[in-house]
């Protein structure tokens, strides 16, 4: 199965929010790719932060792979 794993782009401009406001690693996806690849499905990991990807850009390379299910991260990087 082609599964997708994304981490969106995401501001921390106009928002309410303590604590640190620089981006985190999506360990949970990596590890989430790593485990699914292990079963022999095909993953696409995208991460908006590091691979400096806008919401629309995520959008394309999601619907260009295809994927059968797809998994968006909720909480802010």
């Amino acid at each position: 199965m082609k599964v997708a794993l994304v981490n969106p782009f995401w501001t921390y401009q106009d928002s309410i929010y303590f604590g640190c406001r620089q981006p985190h690693l999506p360990l949970e996806l990596g590890y989430s790719k790593a485990s699914l690849e292990a079963d022999g499905h095909q993953v696409l990991m995208l991460d908006g932060q590091i691979q400096k990807l806008d919401n629309a850009a995520l959008a394309d390379r999601v619907a260009a792979f295809a994927p059968a299910m797809t998994v968006v991260s909720t909480a802010p990087t």
